[in-house]
């Protein structure tokens, strides 16, 4: 992936807003990298608005209440349902050291019966009786009672969502993490299951790096119209991911030298200034830029 970035000026130079329209309409998913306050948000926020314009399906979860954009509505937080368990018992195993085992099968046991998120929290209570199920079942209440205040329900018994986002920026780290995975697992099974409409979908994921690895599935969307746009201050570790997607790239930091020369990237990306960014193509296979915000 060692290219040249484009010029700023002369015979073939693209403005930055041709390039977002260019990568935007590419199916393959995007990255935005740069250190905080560098114009990550920005450049996202005029992604969204070229997207509404061109008739995608858009969702967001906003971490920090950044996207009131018209034609972006609020929605109800969602809950997935067949992939509830193995979820939520990779949550317990991340921030309790533990397999999630337990917390697997309490759930498990109950999520094909169960219609509410009342019904769901009721069930781990009886389950948390049980001398065999009760730490798995402790251990999920813990994570989904502060959830209770979002009066959450599962995407099922929604029609089809309009474009919009989920404001997490009220909910403190741990809840807002917790939510944030559970909301991109359901939709990713709404999306599955509604593929036929053909609808191309793109997902905006903030804070992309606190997601867990059983979330990254979404990856897998793009055979089902969906594009992720993933937002984050450094690479994620799949390296794939990185080679087989577009990416914008802001001042990386302290990081910079260390990112550019794993990566193999243009060494000129170390100079980009305050509020610039440069663009890496798939489809033309190259770097283009640096552009300013100002031209977005």
């Amino acid at each position: 992936m060692n290219h040249r970035l484009g010029g700023r000026r002369g015979r073939g130079f693209m403005k930055a807003i041709d390039v977002l329209r260019e990568i935007l309409t590419d199916k393959r998913h995007l990255l935005i990298l740069g250190q905080t306050r560098a114009g990550k948000t920005t450049v996202s926020k005029k992604l969204v608005s070229l997207a509404l314009k061109l008739g995608f399906t858009v969702y967001i979860v906003d971490w920090r209440n950044e996207y009131k954009i018209d034609g972006i509505v609020s929605l109800p937080f969602i809950l997935p349902k067949k992939t509830l368990p193995s979820l939520l018992s990779a949550i317990v195993a991340e921030e309790s050291r533990t397999a999630g085992s337990l917390t697997w099968l309490a759930l498990d046991n109950i999520v094909d019966k169960i219609k509410t998120f009342e019904d769901l929290i009721n069930s781990l209570l009886l389950q948390a009786t049980d001398r065999d199920l009760r730490l798995g079942a402790i251990a999920a209440l813990a994570r989904l009672k502060p959830l209770h205040a979002l009066n959450p329900d599962f995407y099922e018994h929604f029609e089809r969502l309009p474009s919009g986002r989920w404001n997490l920026s009220f909910l403190d780290f741990y809840t807002k993490k917790n939510i944030a995975n559970l909301i991109s697992a359901a939709l990713y099974e709404a999306l599955r299951l509604d593929n036929a409409s053909g609808r191309n979908t793109i997902l905006v994921l903030e804070e992309s790096h606190h997601y867990l690895p059983a979330t990254q599935l979404l990856r897998e969307g793009a055979f089902y119209n969906v594009k992720l746009v993933e937002i984050r201050q450094t690479p994620p570790e799949d390296q794939d991911l990185i080679l087989n997607s577009n990416l914008i790239v802001f001042n990386l930091g302290v990081l910079a030298r260390k990112i550019v020369l794993q990566y193999a990237w243009e060494p000129r990306i170390l100079k980009l200034r305050e509020h610039e960014f440069a663009v890496y193509s798939c489809k033309r296979r190259k770097w283009l830029g640096p552009f300013s915000l100002n031209g977005v």
